[in-house]
């Protein structure tokens, strides 16, 4: 590998978002980055100037390691959250407290990419459940961020779920096929025990992080 490819990756490694232009120079044939984010690369063509400053926007939205920012690969999708999953097992209202010493809260799911990129992150980790921030409130199931979740909205319920009859709180479980589904469960301090995510927003122009905190 190229000295300057090993930096770069060493500085993604550590969450730093690196922007690359490929250059076409008159009659010259147009030189192609290697190194960096294939989601960061821009062409110095006709709409270079609004491409660029709408992707310094992107590269100015980020996290803080260890979380990490929620993001679709595929579509070069990223998002405002920053999520962190936790390998002790504990009870749901101590994942509760926990995340909320960090200023976060528990992860919600609102989509098949941040289904998909959560289970893939816990099963890096050899997990196969993961507790989620949805718990029955009178009647009432509601996401950690005080969002109460609707009949028709989405969700991964099993069959026969939700059933408050096992708890009020809720779970990921990853099936044989890799895929998550969600299942009820008992909220409590210590059992039944169970990984978590955590979950918070980005640092941006509008949410300022100091970057000397892990320093």
């Amino acid at each position: 590998m190229k000295p300057e490819c090993e930096e770069a990756a060493k500085l993604q490694s550590e969450g730093v978002k690196i922007v690359t232009i490929d250059l076409s120079l008159m009659d010259r044939e147009q030189k192609s980055s290697d190194f960096g984010d294939r989601c960061l690369l821009l062409t110095n063509d006709i709409g270079f100037m609004e491409t660029f400053e709408y992707t310094l926007c992107r590269a100015n939205c980020f996290c803080i390691s260890p979380t990490i920012q929620f993001y679709d690969e595929k579509k070069c999708d990223i998002y405002g959250q920053c999520v962190y999953f936790e390998e002790t097992a504990v009870g749901t209202e101590s994942a509760k407290i926990s995340c909320g010493i960090n200023y976060m809260s528990l992860a919600d799911v609102h989509s098949d990419s941040k289904d998909a990129f959560l289970t893939e992150i816990a099963k890096s980790y050899g997990a196969k459940e993961y507790i989620i921030g949805l718990e029955d409130v009178n009647g009432d199931f509601v996401w950690s961020n005080g969002k109460t979740l609707e009949s028709d909205e989405y969700n991964l319920y099993g069959a026969g779920e939700p059933d408050v009859r096992h708890g009020n709180c809720t779970y990921a479980a990853i099936d044989t096929d890799g895929k998550a589904i969600w299942k009820t469960m008992s909220c409590s301090y210590t059992a039944p025990a169970k990984k978590y995510f955590c979950q918070k927003n980005t640092c941006d122009t509008k949410h300022y992080c100091s970057t000397e905190a892990d320093q």
